[in-house]
């Protein structure tokens, strides 16, 4: 399979003739071809990393089918993102053309502060979400708690990826969107607030009592995980979760997806996750097989 195209820019005025926003610029192209309808059972992705040419033109020899997800690597300083296909399809045998338009991005602002006090928070990173599949950029707050980027119009996320130690962000934030004018040339999103965590820190156990080791707990809130951690070899676990939220605790084993716990002692927290013990999973073993009877 082949790529070969030509990328151009675009503004509300028409092209740009500024050809160094074309040059040696990163693409990286990857498919997946488990949901194609010629390919039912087959698994394989592919993955290509170009940089363009002097005069934006790229090429990939050779990548396995599927549809196709494109992510550039532009500096942020400029104005203009790239506006990637959503629906760029590559199969067998044949050669796709794409066309990546660079178009004039929106200057977004927006700060972040604390729920309780409204204080600023600094050197918070920011994902701005935008455009098609996992197209975003990283911002980080200043002493004001004020951020600063660029984004194409149309819906944009907002939400806290990296926070100051002691602080989270509550909800869904990536679940939600804000519609940024097309004719904007600035844009104001709405405040995002943190609160402070604390601490919670305990031990898994199996239903002998034994230490459950190597095992990752969560911390939920209603759809959203808090945190996730990992048990020590003695079954002890720590990680922060949000102060004023109800939060449940989960553990995921052996790929059997969350699972519910009981609280053994609240001080210090135990907490036990059954049918994990070794005795246990040998008697499920047993009842399973067909036709064996126990002496």
């Amino acid at each position: 399979m082949r790529f070969d195209s030509a990328r151009r820019e675009e503004s509300k005025a028409g092209s740009w003739e500024r050809p160094e926003w074309l040059t040696r610029v990163q693409l990286t192209f990857t498919t997946q071809n488990r949901n194609s309808p010629d390919s039912e059972w087959t698994e394989t992705d592919g993955e290509a990393q170009v940089l363009t040419g002097d005069d934006g033109s790229f090429e990939v020899p050779t990548i396995a089918g599927g549809p196709v997800h494109t992510y550039v690597r532009l500096d942020p300083s400029l104005p203009v993102r790239p506006r990637l296909s959503e629906n760029a399809w590559v199969a067998a045998g044949e050669t796709l053309r794409l066309e990546i338009p660079l178009v004039t991005a929106v200057k977004v602002h927006g700060r972040v502060q604390t729920k309780d006090g409204r204080r600023p928070v600094a050197n918070a990173e920011i994902s701005l979400g935008y455009g098609s599949f996992r197209q975003s950029d990283n911002v980080v707050t200043d002493q004001d708690g004020r951020f600063e980027g660029r984004a194409l119009a149309g819906l944009v996320r907002a939400y806290v990826i990296v926070p100051p130690d002691g602080y989270v962000q509550l909800g869904e934030p990536w679940a939600e969107s804000y519609k940024v004018p097309a004719d904007a040339e600035e844009f104001e999103l709405p405040t995002i607030e943190v609160v402070r965590t604390h601490k919670v820190a305990g031990r898994l156990i199996d239903d002998n009592g034994e230490a459950l080791a190597a095992t990752q707990v969560l911390a939920i809130g209603k759809n959203r995980r808090y945190a996730v951690t990992v048990t020590d070899s003695e079954g002890r676990f720590a990680m922060n979760v949000p102060e004023g939220v109800e939060t449940r605790i989960e553990v995921w084993k052996d790929e059997r997806g969350p699972q519910p716990v009981t609280v053994v002692e609240r001080e210090p927290l135990v907490i036990r996750l059954s049918g994990n013990s070794p005795s246990q999973a040998a008697e499920a073993e047993h009842k399973q097989k067909p036709g064996d009877r126990r002496e």
